[in-house]
């Protein structure tokens, strides 16, 4: 299951919690209204399941009470259980990857496994003993949708000692490391494989690039 936002750019202010802000699909703020969704993966194919509207603190109306995205989809987390989905495994970007509060122990409550981009300032608590170390890089084969393969490179950071949640970097080059293609990636996955990280984290990012230019086309 993938949690992630999408916007539309609106003119003027007429329309309920438009703003000024961070149009995804646009990569940069603009006018316009965003929703945080939800998305089924089902045997390759990928289904909506559940949308709400962000709103903004300054176009709130009366009654309306703020909530952050990490927060709504905390919500809509809940809500997928209610109705009686068997959620594998959640995919999600940094944006909720870092907050712990607000997404992170809904999941955790909720006992479900997850794949989630993180800061590569990502802090972890540490015992005094304790020290953070890299394994060695390893390679794998990156799977696309297309049936097509390419080769990257992942390696695990362990804070202290191995737990349950661990750490991860994905790259294409591990001696250049560019920003626009490393990803620094948690994940609570029983007997996770590495070669399984690079892969399950990928989906996300095939979702959210192929729905964007499919509703792009739409439009």
């Amino acid at each position: 299951m993938l949690i992630d936002e999408t916007g539309d750019r609106k003119k003027g202010r007429k329309t309920d919690y438009v703003a000024r802000q961070y149009i995804g699909n646009l990569g940069k703020i603009e006018n316009g209204i965003v929703e945080v969704m939800c998305y089924g993966i089902i045997k390759g194919m990928t289904v909506p399941l559940i949308s709400k509207v962000y709103k903004p603190e300054a176009r709130l109306k009366e009654g309306d009470k703020y909530k952050s995205k990490p927060e709504i989809a905390g919500e809509i987390i809940k809500e997928i259980k209610e109705l009686g989905f068997n959620i594998k495994v959640v995919l999600a970007d940094s944006e909720y990857g870092e907050s712990s509060e607000n997404f992170v122990r809904v999941l955790e409550k909720e006992n479900l496994e997850y794949v989630l981009a993180i800061r590569s300032n990502h802090g972890v608590w540490l015992g005094k003993e304790e020290r953070v170390r890299a394994n060695k890089w390893r390679k794998f084969e990156r799977e696309f949708a297309s049936g097509k393969s390419e080769i990257r490179y992942v390696r695990e950071i362990i804070y202290g000692k191995r737990g349950e949640k661990r750490y991860w970097q994905v790259t294409d080059s591990k001696e250049k490391m560019p920003s626009n293609s490393t990803y620094c990636i948690m994940t609570k996955v029983s007997e996770i494989k590495y070669k399984e990280v690079g892969n399950l984290y990928g989906a996300r990012n095939w979702i959210e690039y192929g729905l964007k230019q499919i509703k792009n086309e739409l439009e």
